[in-house]
């Protein structure tokens, strides 16, 4: 009896339940492209027994995982002692969905299992696990933003939205403890590396001008090593502070300058900023699942920091524009291509002008309201999901065809 092809989704916990929130995403788009998957929580305690069915009662297309949960799973191999990797065992590609800098946790980006894809937002991101693991190489492939949580305009109560305000769902953190931090744990010529550094790009940061971070680190390490590749630990070292750094010097400017007006800012650690005397009013109550509905439904709209991301966009946005929301970004490159009306709706990171922007939103909450409606209209037409899903498709059928053992007779001339 032929087994019923799935996509197999490998989520687990996470904070704010973020990561079950996305794969959830991720799933409704394989659906609309008339796939079928099997969902497993990997933090859950029936994901050993959930595996073992899909193995063994499924025939697996592909598995696609958040962060490469489940990657290095291993079992032995009957009437042996010896330890194999399962994916590699069963020639299953392994997609792993890479959200974040891949400087933070190298190994997950590496080639494991030997029929591993990951998936990054922009370029980038790629290019740091590319320049990475020269000698492992792993294919790689870019994915396209989607809509998340598309609702029927029909249904959408847009009246309510005028009672509400200006959202930022965004956690925390001082830069000042960071920079403490490398002054406190590293050598002090590589404290210095990373002042100096900071000092040089941030102005660039800030303007959101679309400059190659990670390029200039590499640059910056040849001069001073001679070899950069040779320093590859220090480059990630380095990415990795740099990255953190100018989040937090970003997320902490809006959040000051929120601090004037009566909006809400959701998140954690914000003790660095919260005086007790602000008009806006704090909250750490941040599962984004639940959250996110409430907002679309009650608020005018969102205040979304893009994570040091040029050539895409934020979760946020995707899912503002699945609900016709307002939501003001700062400026990208994606943005201005994409969806080049929304210029005067996206900001630099400057206090002056940042604040102008939110006063003249907060005193034209009509607009707002209209100004969303137009933007998911738009994404409707821009952001095709199915430009998400079928790329990686492709690429796992590529995959698995390259690691097949037996392969189809071609040319008498071409030997495999």
């Amino acid at each position: 009896m032929k087994k019923e092809k799935v996509i197999l989704i490998l989520a687990g916990s996470g904070a704010n339940d973020a990561i079950n929130a996305v794969c959830k995403q991720k799933e409704a788009a394989f659906h609309l492209a008339a796939k079928k998957t099997y969902y497993i929580d990997a933090s859950l305690p029936d994901f050993a027994q959930k595996l073992e069915d899909a193995l063994l009662n499924y025939e697996i297309e592909f598995v696609f995982s958040y962060l490469g949960i489940g990657s290095d799973l291993c079992w032995k191999l009957p009437d042996s002692e010896q330890l194999i990797n399962v994916w590699e065992y069963h020639n299953i590609p392994f997609i792993k969905l890479q959200s974040d800098l891949p400087s933070y946790f190298i190994q997950r980006h590496g080639p494991v299992p030997k029929t591993s894809i990951n998936i990054y937002a922009s370029p980038e991101l790629a290019q740091v696990q590319t320049w990475y693991y020269q000698e492992q190489k792993t294919p790689h492939v870019i994915n396209k933003p989607i809509v998340f949580d598309r609702q029927s305009i029909e249904n959408i109560d847009f009246s309510q939205r005028s009672n509400g305000t200006l959202v930022f769902l965004k956690n925390g953190n001082n830069p000042n403890q960071l920079l403490d931090m490398w002054e406190r744990n590293l050598p002090h010529s590589m404290a210095q590396d990373l002042f100096d550094l900071a000092q040089s790009l941030l102005p660039a940061v800030l303007r959101c001008e679309p400059i190659n971070v990670f390029g200039a680190i590499v640059d910056f390490v040849t001069a001073k090593m001679g070899n950069a590749l040779a320093c590859r630990d220090m480059v990630r070292l380095y990415s990795a502070q740099l990255d953190d750094f100018f989040r937090r010097i970003k997320s902490t400017m809006v959040a000051e300058s929120l601090k004037k007006f009566p909006v809400k800012i959701i998140g954690s650690h914000w003790e660095h900023v919260n005086d007790g005397e602000s008009v806006a009013k704090f909250s750490n109550d941040i599962n984004f699942s639940v959250h996110s509905k409430e907002i679309f439904a009650n608020e005018l709209g969102l205040i979304d920091m893009t994570p040091n991301l040029d050539l895409n966009v934020h979760d946020r946005f995707c899912r503002a524009v699945g609900n016709y929301a307002f939501i003001l970004t700062n400026k990208t490159s994606w943005m201005q291509e994409v969806f080049p009306e929304f210029n005067d709706y996206t900001y630099i990171f400057d206090k002056e002008q940042f604040e102008s922007k939110v006063e003249f939103l907060l005193n034209n909450k009509e607009l707002v309201i209209e100004q969303g409606k137009l933007l998911g209209t738009l994404a409707n037409e821009r952001m095709n999901n199915l430009d998400f899903v079928n790329p990686l498709i492709e690429a796992a059928e590529k995959m698995k065809f390259m690691h097949q053992q037996q392969k189809p007779h071609m040319q008498d001339f071409y030997v495999w």
